[in-house]
């Protein structure tokens, strides 16, 4: 019989948001700057530059989406699959972590992962959680290590009570407290 464990948690926009945001903003203050000058010079220009205030417009309303992130947590014998989903429409799978490949899982707490991840060599640090502090206090936030081809892997994860114990089942000794 397979364990399975799902949650969902909300999520921190990436930097492509502000981006995304940032280029609608500069564009409508473009076009405004156009409009401006295209009247006291000449109104055909005016015109032309209406459709990039439209188009920043748009841009900004679609940058929006991008701020509605969400993380969804499948469990599944041990392996987890973290997924994005945008602005509850899009959903893409961003991680597969396989049991087998997991060397260990502590809380984000634990002083030995707090000095695992401040050391750089050799290492990714992923963040798939809110970013909360209250969250991190309260000893929500695990770190699953994963190594694969000698190269090791910090994932932070907001896992609630099933879902820490569905991996400390399915670890074992590899899961520290």
């Amino acid at each position: 019989m397979d364990r399975y464990n799902e949650r969902l948690v909300p999520g921190r926009p990436g930097s492509e948001a502000r981006l995304v945001f940032g280029v609608g903003i500069v564009l409508i203050l473009a076009a405004v700057g156009l409009v401006a000058a295209g009247f006291a010079v000449k109104p055909i220009i005016a015109l032309g530059s209406l459709p990039a205030v439209v188009l920043g417009v748009y841009i900004i309303i679609y940058s929006r989406q991008l701020f509605q992130v969400e993380f969804e947590y499948l469990l599944v014998n041990g392996d987890i699959e973290v997924s994005k989903i945008i602005a509850k429409k899009r959903r893409k799978v961003v991680r597969e972590i396989r049991a087998e490949d997991i060397t260990r899982m502590a809380p984000l707490s634990n002083d030995r992962v707090k000095n695992d991840i401040s050391r750089v060599e050799k290492r990714q640090v992923f963040d798939y959680t809110a970013g909360t502090e209250t969250a991190e206090e309260s000893g929500a936030y695990y770190v699953v290590v994963e190594k694969v081809k000698n190269v090791e892997s910090f994932y932070i994860l907001d896992l609630n009570d099933d879902c820490r114990q569905h991996m400390k089942e399915v670890l074992k000794s590899r899961f520290e407290k």
